[in-house]
């Protein structure tokens, strides 16, 4: 490993995965996705792994120097240390959440593990492809130099690839889609460890999927391990010194750290790159046990249609095992969600969703541990028609006549913003116009009254009830034949 390890971790017991590269007399090895070789020793009568297959390997981890760099081994204790990924369970879509990145200034860092580390790549929404989009923008820090790397299309591989566990600085224009999208190893599943290689700052970024309060990181120079409140308050010189992130809506930096510490931010979060600043030599970071997946349950959905060519609006969900982390997905793409409780979701839909009629499957992704994710529910998205489907009653007293008027939603779409314009009897008009209405879902009935003079007509008489107005994305005219009281 270039520049070392970072750890001098003697009997450390760690959890990775990746891809069986070769094979061995006493193991095999995997590429372990940072673009990196990591050598696996296994006991004997353990059935070695066919290259190219994908495994996880617990083992107890310690260094090999090979030509004066140093390398990582896992010494596997038993057989179900082992355990073989033949289909690529292990394997997952990534796609960074809505508000991680911005326009302007970006410290970002990569959740899971890329199949192809190629900035290029990874970042194809801000590049066609030939490196010409991140020349001179895309930026990581060099530890051992303490400098800043910068991206050259001229010659990338003096960049090198993107790793998770890394953070990197990119400025976006107004006009790019703010979203990192890739495919490659999940990350929830293992015990992680960062290295520090150097006194001075270095960039990075967290394995989980999931924001973790920054005290329940723990810190190793692999001798000890300690709480992350003692490697900053009681040790000496302190192994660790400042951690800070960017602020995309100040454009500056701000402190992440304990509570006692008074920080901007007690939360580390994902897709989130953080300066940190030691004090100590080839120490560690060892990020918490990741939690246990929970299945969330989705029970309903509120509204459950909405009129096509309308716009943005926010859908409520009910049901049971929500986290502050759980993403709402529509149609399986992360939309904006906003945590109310374990059992209440709302997320913000925008008009591009609804342009046109059909249907959406709403879900809740809960990104913990493997990930899971509910069942799905349908939102219609049609076209509404108001229709008038009955007259209640009709009378008349003192010189006007009241109908009270059965009004329905026939069509496939929510009616939103109901507005009620016209009403006429024969071809006399309403005396006032009846309350508009905010919305009518699909297949819903509701009454409005209507009241007109009493020069209408006369009893007896048969008469046209007219109504019209507006919704959301287009007009209405309903109308029913009455009889006169």
């Amino acid at each position: 490993m270039k520049d070392g390890f970072g750890l001098n971790m003697l009997g450390l017991l760690v959890r990775t995965v990746g891809k069986v590269s070769a094979t061995t007399a006493d193991g095999f090895k995997i590429a372990d996705g940072y673009g990196r070789t990591v050598r696996v020793i296994v006991p004997a009568g353990v059935t070695l792994p066919v290259v190219g297959s994908y495994v996880g390997v617990t083992g107890v981890v310690s260094s090999e120097q090979i030509t004066g760099n140093l390398y990582p081994v896992l010494q596997i204790r038993r057989n179900t240390d082992l355990f073989y990924d033949p289909a690529s369970t292990l394997a997952a879509e990534f796609i960074s959440p809505v508000g991680a990145l911005v326009t302007g200034e970006n410290l970002f860092a990569l959740y899971g593990i890329p199949f192809n580390p190629n900035p290029t790549s990874v970042l194809q929404n801000f590049d066609p492809g030939n490196g010409s989009g991140l020349n001179g923008r895309l930026n990581r820090y060099d530890p051992i130099t303490q400098s800043e790397v910068i991206y050259s299309a001229a010659n990338p591989s003096l960049f090198g690839d993107l790793m998770m566990g890394e953070g990197y600085r990119i400025n976006l224009t107004a006009a790019e889609t703010k979203e990192i999208r890739y495919s490659g190893f999940r990350t929830d599943f293992a015990d992680w460890l960062l290295g520090i290689r150097k006194e001075g700052a270095t960039r990075i970024g967290s394995p989980l999927p999931y924001a973790f309060d920054f005290s329940e990181l723990k810190v190793s120079d692999g001798i000890k391990t300690v709480s992350v409140r003692d490697a900053i308050h009681t040790q000496f010189p302190p192994w660790l010194n400042n951690v800070q992130f960017y602020d995309p809506t100040t454009q500056t930096l701000r402190n992440l750290g304990l509570v006692e510490d008074n920080p901007a931010a007690v939360l580390m979060k994902p897709w989130t790159g953080y300066w940190v600043t030691a004090g100590g030599k080839n120490v560690g970071i060892i990020f918490p046990t990741p939690l246990q997946p929970v299945a969330p349950v989705l029970k309903t959905i509120d509204p459950q249609s909405i009129g096509a060519g309308g716009s943005a609006f926010t859908v409520t969900l009910t049901g049971t095992n929500f986290l502050p982390q759980s993403v709402v997905r529509w149609n399986n793409a992360a939309r904006p969600t906003t945590y109310v409780s374990s059992t209440k979701l709302t997320v913000s839909i925008p008009a591009s969703d609804i342009a046109s009629a059909g249907s959406a499957a709403v879900t809740v992704f809960n990104p913990v541990g493997t990930g899971s994710v509910s069942n799905a529910k349908i939102i219609v998205i049609g076209i509404p028609q108001i229709a008038v489907t009955g007259v209640r009653s009709i009378t008349r007293a003192n010189g006007q006549i009241t109908a009270v008027v059965e009004i329905t939603n026939i069509g496939t779409g929510a009616a939103t913003n109901v507005r009620f314009l016209t009403a006429k009897l024969g071809t006399t008009n309403a005396v006032g116009l009846p309350a508009n209405l905010s919305s009518l879902a699909a297949g819903a009935v509701t009454t409005i009254e209507v009241v007109f003079p009493g020069t209408a007509g006369t009893a007896g008489a048969i008469a046209i009830l007219k109504i019209g107005g507006t919704i959301t994305g287009g007009n209405f005219t309903a109308s029913r034949r009455v009889t006169l009281p």
